[in-house]
C-alpha cells in the first residue's frame, strides 16, 4: 500500500507543475495588453507613459525570460525578452519576420526612439509617433519624407533615414528558419512566480490593492464548506437510494423514482437554482411556500469556522447545496443500483445465496463493497463538476465564494485573481483524484496486492 501511495504522489507532481505552469503562461498572456502605451491613458505622452510602464515591469520581474529555456529562430536576438512593451515586441518581431537582421534593427529603434523624444514641431511629433507604429519599410520612408524642413535638415534625421535604406538592403530571410536553444537558469518568470506561490506570496489584487491570498482564502471557505457538504450528502443519498432500487426495481415505485432521478439529471443546475428562489425564497409563487430566506448578503468572518457558518447561515447554504446534490444524485444513484444488480449475477454471489445467507446480509456483506469501486472512482471526477456548478450557484444565491469571486475578477479583468483560483480549482482537482485512487486501493485488496 505504501507504494500506491508513493506512486500517486510522483504522478501528482509533475500533474501540479503542468497545472501551475498552464495558470502562469494564460495570466501571462493576459495580463501583456497592460504593459503597453497604446493601452494607457492617452492623458500622458507617449514617452512618459512608456518609463512608467517599464519601471512597473521590471517591477514585477517581466523584463525577464518567461521560463528555464526556449527556442527561437536565429535571427532573434537572445535578449527580446527585455522588451516588455507588447506593441514594440510585436513590431520588432515584424522586423525580423521581413528578414532585417537584429543590429540594424536595433540600430533603428534607438535613433526612432531618440527622435520622439527630440522632436521639437508639433507636426513632427504627431509624424514620429505615428511612425512608431508602422511596420512597412516603404510607408516607414514616405512618414519620414512627410516632415517638415527644417526637422530633414537635421543630423538625427539624416540617420534615421540612412538607417532605414539599412533595413532595407540588408534582408537574409535563411536566419529566420535556423532554431537555435538557449538556457536561462532559475532566473526566469515562471520560477520566481512559483517560488512565491510556494511562499505564499500569490501577488496583489489589481482591483482593491488587497493581497490575492487573502482574498481567494476568503472565498474558499465558503466555496469549500458548500462543495464538501453536497460531496457527503450526495455519496450518502446515493448509496441510500442505490441499494433501495436495486432492492425494489422491478415494483411500481422503484420505476417511479428512478424516472425522476432522471428527470432531475438533466435539469441544468442554474434552472434549478432558479425554480427553487422563485418557489420557495420568494413571494412569487406563494408566500406560504417561501420557507428560506432570499439570496442576499453575507457579511460573516471569514475566519470562522465551517460550524460557525453554518449555524448562522445555514438556512440560506440549504437550497444552493440542493441544486448541487440533486444533479449529481440522480447519475450516481444509477451507476451504483445497475453495479449491484451485475455482482448479484456473478459466482460469489451465487455462492452466498446457496449457502442460505440472507440477502440484506450479502448485499452489506458482498455486494456493497465492489459496487462501491465505480462510485469511488468517479470521485475524483465528481469534485471538478461540484466546483464548476458552484460558479453559477454562488452568483444565483449571491454566496460570496470563489466562482463568484472568479466571475467579477474576470468582468474588471483582475486576472491574477483568475487563473490563482484556476490554480486551486486544479489543485484540488489532483487532490481528489489521488483520494479516490487511495480509497480504492483500501477498498479492492486485488490493488493493494498488485502494488506491494
Amino acid at each position: 500500500m505504501k507504494r500506491l501511495i508513493l506512486n500517486r504522489l510522483l504522478i501528482s507532481v509533475p500533474l501540479l507543475l503542468a497545472i501551475s505552469f498552464t495558470a502562469f503562461i494564460l495570466r501571462d498572456f493576459m495580463e501583456t495588453d497592460a504593459f503597453d502605451p497604446l493601452q494607457e491613458s492617452q492623458n500622458l505622452p507617449v514617452s512618459l507613459r512608456r518609463s512608467e510602464i517599464i519601471q512597473r515591469a521590471r517591477a514585477e520581474s517581466r523584463d525577464l525570460p518567461l521560463f528555464y529555456f526556449s527556442i527561437r529562430p536565429w535571427s532573434y536576438p537572445d535578449t527580446l525578452f527585455r522588451f516588455v512593451i507588447k506593441s514594440e515586441k510585436k513590431r520588432i518581431k515584424r522586423f525580423l519576420h521581413q528578414g532585417v537582421p537584429w543590429p540594424s534593427v536595433h540600430v533603428y529603434v534607438t535613433l526612432e526612439r531618440e527622435m520622439v523624444e527630440k522632436a521639437a514641431h508639433r507636426l513632427d511629433k504627431l509624424l514620429v509617433e505615428e511612425l512608431s507604429r508602422l511596420d512597412d519599410l516603404n510607408a516607414m520612408s514616405a512618414k519620414l519624407d512627410a516632415m517638415t524642413d527644417s526637422t530633414r535638415a537635421g543630423v538625427l534625421w539624416g540617420k534615421l533615414k540612412s538607417s532605414l535604406h539599412e533595413m532595407q538592403k540588408s534582408r537574409k530571410w535563411f536566419p529566420l528558419f535556423v532554431p537555435v536553444p538557449g538556457w536561462h537558469g532559475s532566473h526566469n518568470r515562471f520560477h520566481i512566480w512559483l517560488n512565491q506561490i510556494m511562499r505564499g506570496d500569490w501577488g496583489v489584487s489589481r482591483s482593491d490593492y488587497r493581497p490575492a491570498w487573502v482574498k481567494i482564502r476568503e472565498a474558499v471557505s465558503w466555496t469549500l464548506s458548500i462543495n464538501l457538504v453536497s460531496l457527503l450528502v450526495v455519496y450518502l443519498l446515493s448509496l441510500f437510494l442505490g441499494e433501495w432500487l436495486f432492492r425494489r426495481k422491478e415494483q411500481h415505485k422503484g420505476k417511479i423514482i428512478e424516472s425522476v432521478l432522471f428527470f432531475l439529471y438533466s435539469i441544468p443546475r442554474f434552472f434549478l437554482a432558479l425554480l427553487l428562489i422563485l418557489a420557495f425564497a420568494s413571494d412569487t409563487l406563494s408566500p406560504a411556500l417561501h420557507i428560506f430566506p432570499s439570496p442576499g448578503f453575507f457579511d460573516s468572518n471569514p475566519e470562522a469556522s465551517l460550524l460557525e457558518q453554518w449555524s448562522r447561515y445555514g438556512a440560506q447554504l440549504v437550497l444552493p447545496v440542493i441544486c448541487l446534490v440533486l444533479p449529481s444524485l440522480a447519475y450516481l444513484t444509477r451507476i451504483y443500483s445497475i453495479r449491484l444488480r451485475d455482482e448479484k449475477n456473478k459466482p460469489y454471489a451465487f455462492m452466498a445465496w446457496s449457502k442460505g445467507d440472507a440477502e440484506d446480509f450479502i448485499t452489506r456483506r458482498h455486494l456493497r463493497r465492489n459496487a462501491l469501486l465505480p462510485l469511488i472512482a468517479l470521485l475524483g471526477m465528481e469534485i471538478p463538476a461540484l466546483f464548476g456548478g458552484s460558479v453559477v450557484i454562488e452568483v444565483l444565491f449571491n454566496i460570496p465564494g470563489m466562482g463568484r469571486l472568479m466571475l467579477q475578477s474576470i468582468l474588471i479583468q483582475d486576472w491574477l485573481i483568475v487563473f490563482n483560483i484556476l490554480l486551486l480549482i486544479g489543485t484540488f482537482t489532483i487532490l481528489g483524484k489521488l483520494l479516490a485512487d487511495l480509497l480504492y486501493g483500501f477498498t479492492d485488496p486485488r490493488i493493494r496486492w498488485r502494488a506491494s
